[in-house]
């Protein structure tokens, strides 16, 4: 029997809040227990996430953030970045040539040997054992064993630091640092790096964020965003890179001058977000050409930014700051809490509006028999997507834009509603034909 008297009440309350005005979606705090500056941040999805940052911190969430708790890292030296792999698997790095690593999700770390001892700034792997590190002086280092072996070397006192690099694939990738404003790429693991023309890098970058095109086999080519020194954003797309590279650039249009710090692409959604200096946060939606500044809430300076699917993100920053991002709720973090159990979420789906069909993606901490239905305007039921026992973790699941005897819905507004026996979850679909 379905629960259509409460659907329809449930519909609503929720034309009363269409009635009032759209919230966006807006940053807000998170409680990070401590004082000492954050640098570097890595969500491997919506639940589980770490940060990094001076005196050797490290801190870990598995439920979105609601609560962060201190792991033991192994050392007191400041750690720039962080990047892990899955649940298990990651490393930070930081001063003195200091790389530390897990198997099991943080619980214990260990330091790794490395040949140098320059401060290192990023890490980056392409896959589960091949990995790229850089630092002071021009530090590069790879392995090709998940770290049990560093090889590489440090440039001299009159090199830049590599503060930003990207494995864009096994074997290929790109790396900018400081100093000239030059971008170089190696095709062999790091064995050779060759530079890019500086003409179309006239500026001080200090995070890059990279994207393989698969989609055009014929040729090769790979998109990096680039943020640097007084709002400077650009995008660069490598046609080819067989010396002399081809490669050309475009300065976006940012709206402020201030130091930008963090960069990264929300796929599927092709959204850029950037973080810098005073709490600024800027965001693009046409792959890097204009910038929208987004309220942060705050003027502490932001370091790195995550998005680990469209609905959600973390940046981290001065002083302990975590700023979460909640799709466009409108819900602030500690009313989220109280309005749904911590074990499970609905997240906003993917595209929305949207024509042909769009994913929806939920959340289950331990394994719950669940129902995901799609109602529309009146309450009546159109489709039943799922019916039965969900194991715990992230799930996804697509609409098809179709009723339940496979005929296409009209325009107009739906809703996707995720329950469970202590759950209950609603998000508004719109159609468009």
């Amino acid at each position: 029997m379905e629960t259509k008297n409460w659907f329809s009440v449930k519909v609503a309350l929720l034309l009363i809040c269409m009635a009032v005005g759209h919230i966006d979606a807006q940053w807000y705090p998170q409680e990070s227990g401590t004082k000492y500056n954050l640098y570097g941040v890595c969500f491997v999805d919506s639940l589980n996430g770490w940060a990094c940052g001076d005196s050797g911190i490290i801190l870990h969430t598995s439920d979105g953030g609601n609560t962060w708790l201190t792991q033991t890292s192994g050392t007191s030296e400041p750690l720039e970045d962080v990047f892990f792999w899955d649940t298990s698997t990651g490393w930070a790095v930081g001063g003195r040539g200091v790389i530390v690593h897990t198997d099991d999700g943080g619980k214990s770390w260990s330091i790794q040997p490395t040949p140098v001892s320059e401060h290192l700034y990023v890490v980056q792997f392409a896959s589960l054992d091949n990995g790229w590190v850089g630092g002071a002086h021009l530090t590069l280092l790879g392995t090709t064993d998940a770290g049990t072996v560093w090889t590489g070397s440090s440039g001299d006192s009159t090199t830049g630091n590599v503060y930003a690099l990207f494995r864009i694939d096994i074997g290929r990738g790109a790396f900018t640092y400081t100093g000239i404003g030059t971008m170089f790429f190696t095709l062999d693991e790091g064995a050779i790096w060759e530079p890019f023309s500086s003409d179309i890098f006239p500026y001080a970058f200090f995070d890059l964020w990279g994207y393989l095109n698969a989609t055009l086999p014929s040729f090769t080519r790979d998109f990096y965003w680039m943020v640097g020194e007084e709002g400077h954003a650009m995008w660069v797309i490598v046609e080819e890179y067989k010396p002399p590279p081809r490669a050309y650039g475009l300065i976006g249009s940012t709206p402020d001058t201030l130091d930008l710090y963090g960069v990264t692409l929300d796929l599927p959604s092709w959204k850029l977000w950037a973080v810098g200096q005073k709490g600024w946060i800027i965001s693009s939606t046409d792959t890097g050409k204009t910038w929208q500044s987004d309220s942060s809430g705050t003027e502490m300076d932001l370091y790195e930014v995550s998005f680990p699917d469209s609905a959600q993100g973390w940046v981290v920053g001065e002083s302990g700051t975590i700023l979460h991002y909640h799709g466009h709720s409108g819900i602030k973090d500690r009313d989220w809490r109280w309005s749904s159990p911590r074990s499970f979420q609905l997240l906003e789906p993917y595209p929305n509006p949207f024509n042909r069909g769009t994913e929806i993606q939920y959340v289950v901490a331990k394994p719950e028999w669940m129902e995901l239905k799609i109602y529309d305007l009146r309450g009546s039921l159109i489709k039943t997507l799922l019916r039965g026992k969900q194991t715990s973790g992230f799930h996804r699941i697509n609409w098809d834009g179709c009723d339940k005897a496979g005929r296409e819905v009209s325009s107009g507004i739906y809703f996707c509603c995720l329950t469970a026996s202590d759950f209950t979850a609603t998000k508004k679909l719109v159609v468009l034909k």
